[in-house]
């Protein structure tokens, strides 16, 4: 009976082989620390999240063990945000107030973007796209801010100031917000 079961099992080559071989002979096989580190921060801080749950329910004798996954999650979702230094601040601010070139937008952002810096880095991106509008659709945003300025809605106004900070016209944006508050203090 040990022999047919044996005989049905299929071979999977020697103890520790991967199951896949490489695509070609001088390839080098990807091991499974190399695969985790390609994987993002979100998927590495839920895994860890769900390996510390599943022993800390298990057994309570491994709750150190919990913890310390727990805290390793942490540790790499810390590890993967943005370190807004001073000087990168200083840098991204005088950037949105007083760089005009796109080109040169553009490359602040991907040097923002390996920085990890993803959110800064699209809106240095939506800056570049202003500034490289038709001269027809600029003179339409002027056209548009000019009206939004003259509303007296409160809702309407923030309306226009968020709609304004999503295309990357910071300066309309934080007028509209200017006269929203203008306009709060009055209908108090």
């Amino acid at each position: 009976m040990g022999n047919t079961a044996a005989a049905k099992t299929k071979d999977l080559g020697p103890a520790g082989a991967s199951a896949q071989a490489p695509a070609t002979p001088g390839a080098k096989k990807v091991g499974f620390f190399e695969r985790v580190k390609a994987l993002p921060t979100v998927v590495k801080v839920g895994a860890a999240g769900a390996a510390a749950v599943l022993l800390v329910v298990g057994t309570s004798a491994l709750v150190p063990v919990g913890v310390g996954a727990a805290a390793f999650g942490g540790w790499q979702l810390y590890r993967g945000r943005c370190r807004m230094t001073p000087e990168r601040r200083r840098v991204y601010a005088q950037a949105i107030w007083t760089l005009k070139d796109p080109k040169k937008l553009r490359a602040l952002a991907d040097e923002f973007e390996k920085a990890g810096c993803k959110k800064e880095a699209e809106h240095l991106r939506k800056r570049a796209a202003l500034r490289e509008r038709s001269p027809e659709e600029q003179k339409a945003e002027r056209s548009r801010y000019r009206r939004a300025m003259a509303y007296t809605d409160l809702r309407a106004v923030e309306a226009e100031a968020a709609r304004f900070e999503s295309t990357g016209a910071d300066g309309a944006a934080k007028n509209l917000r200017t006269r929203a508050e203008a306009l709060r203090a009055v209908l108090r």
